[in-house]
């Protein structure tokens, strides 16, 4: 008996070692962020949501813009994103329905002066994002025009699941037609290279001049286009079932 309980002592040792490991170590991902998304700022809220969080109005936004489908304002205030001051936040929105539904966040661009230490962004945003990748290919948000961003040694990306691991087994070929029909240029011959390269969400850092063709110097976007007509196409499926 006395030797039983011995064993059981080491395995009840080993256990709680192995999760003080992990809890230091990070090797739980549940921490990081799968969506690549502000905490304060999710994907998918609303523009009267964005103004809640961030304390301002229409009139004191910049760059204000409202479309039917799409919209955009620009907060100029130096709010502090990643833990250093902004000169400028772009938030863009869309209704990927195009029935006439609430639009929803999908693009935060960022950018900051140009003495921000844009290394404690990057280390912030790693700590969220986890991993980066070496390169990206993002494609403009209905249309096949495609950028191609590659590793730089003042440049990061982030992605999350791509288009090819969510398309949903038991509509495959319905969710398919839909997405040719919102995203213009897309085919069944080009469907598995556009599914293979697109992602849900995707995080861009540019730490320096000439980092990223986006922003002159210093910056970050953050783009969800992609998730937002993903979850419209499966809301879709959803009531025509």
């Amino acid at each position: 008996m006395y030797w039983k309980e011995i064993e059981m002592l080491k395995k009840l040792i080993c256990f709680m070692a192995l999760i003080t490991f992990c809890a230091f170590s990070g090797c739980s991902e549940s921490s990081q962020n799968e969506n690549i998304e502000l905490e304060d700022a999710p994907w998918g809220i609303t523009m009267e949501d964005v103004f809640e969080t961030y304390g301002v109005n229409k009139d004191t936004v910049e760059n204000l813009i409202e479309n039917k489908n799409d919209s955009y304002f620009a907060l100029e205030n130096g709010q502090e994103m990643f833990g250093e001051k902004t000169s400028q936040i772009y938030f863009s929105f869309v209704d990927a329905s195009f029935s006439g539904k609430p639009q929803q966040l999908y693009e935060i661009r960022v950018v900051y002066p140009d003495d921000a230490d844009m290394e404690q962004v990057l280390k912030k945003m790693k700590k969220d994002f986890g991993k980066t990748v070496p390169n990206i290919s993002l494609y403009s948000l209905l249309s096949m025009a495609v950028s191609e961003y590659e590793e730089k040694e003042n440049a990061a990306y982030w992605t999350s699941q791509s288009l090819k691991e969510v398309v949903p087994k038991e509509n495959a070929e319905e969710y398919k037609r839909m997405w040719e029909n919102f995203q213009q240029g897309l085919n069944a011959e080009n469907w598995d290279e556009f599914s293979e390269k697109s992602h849900l969400t995707y995080g861009i850092y540019a730490g320096g001049k000439d980092a990223v063709p986006m922003f002159e110097k210093n910056g970050i976007c953050l783009f969800a286009g992609n998730l937002i007509l993903h979850n419209a196409i499966m809301e879709q499926l959803e009531t025509e079932k």
